[in-house]
C-alpha cells in the first residue's frame, strides 16, 4: 500500500511539475517574441525614416530568427504538453474515472481555433512585407548578389523553420506515444520478474 501512495504522489508532483513549467516557458516565449518583433519593427522604422540601409540586410534574418527561437520554445511546451497528457491518463486510471482533462481540452480547443489560422496569415503578410521591403532597399543599395545572398540565407532559414514547425506539431503524440509505451513495457517487465 505505502508503494502504491508513493507511486500517485511521483505522478501527482511531475503532472504539477509540468504545469508550472508550461505556464513558465509560455510567458517567457511571448515576452521575447513580443520584444524581438518590437526591436525588429522599430530597426525597420529607423531604416526606412532615416535611410539606414545597413538594418535590411539583418531585418529578414532577424524575423526567421526570432520565429525559430519561438518554434524553438513551443516545441519544448509540446513536448511537455504530450507527456503532462500521459500523467493526466496515469492519475485518471489510478482515481478510476477521467478527472484530469485539461490536455484532452487543448488539444479539442486547439483543432476547432480559427484564430490560429488568422495569427498565421498576419504573421506571414508582415513577413512577406518586411522582407520584400528589405531585399528591394538591399539591391537598390548594395546590388543584385547582395540581395540574392540575403534572399538565399533566408530561405535557407525559412527552410529550417518549416522543418522546425512541422516537428513541433508532431511532437505532443511522439512525446505521448513514447511515454505510454515505457509505462507499458516496464509493467509488461514488472509483471515477468514476479
Amino acid at each position: 500500500m505505502p508503494e502504491k501512495k508513493l507511486y500517485e504522489d511521483v505522478l501527482l508532483h511531475e503532472y504539477e511539475r509540468m504545469c508550472e513549467e508550461i505556464r513558465t516557458v509560455e510567458s517567457n516565449n511571448e515576452k521575447v517574441i513580443a520584444f524581438g518583433l518590437s526591436i525588429i519593427t522599430a530597426a525597420f522604422t529607423i531604416g526606412v525614416a532615416q535611410h539606414v540601409v545597413q538594418i535590411f540586410l539583418i531585418i529578414p534574418l532577424a524575423l526567421v530568427g526570432v520565429f525559430l527561437y519561438a518554434t524553438l520554445l513551443y516545441t519544448y511546451v509540446f513536448s511537455m504538453g504530450g507527456y503532462k497528457a500521459y500523467l493526466e491518463d496515469r492519475l485518471n486510471e489510478r482515481l478510476g474515472e477521467r478527472v484530469l482533462l485539461w490536455e484532452r481540452l487543448v488539444q479539442i480547443r486547439q483543432a476547432k481555433n480559427p484564430i490560429r489560422p488568422a495569427l498565421v496569415a498576419i504573421y506571414l503578410l508582415i513577413g512577406i512585407i518586411l522582407g520584400a521591403v528589405s531585399e528591394a532597399f538591399v539591391e537598390v543599395h548594395y546590388g543584385l548578389y547582395a540581395m540574392l545572398a540575403v534572399a538565399l540565407v533566408t530561405l535557407a532559414l525559412l527552410y529550417v523553420l518549416l522543418v522546425s514547425i512541422a516537428r513541433m506539431w508532431r511532437i505532443y503524440k511522439i512525446v505521448y506515444d513514447a511515454a505510454t509505451a515505457d509505462f507499458k513495457a516496464s509493467n509488461q517487465t514488472a509483471a515477468t520478474n514476479l
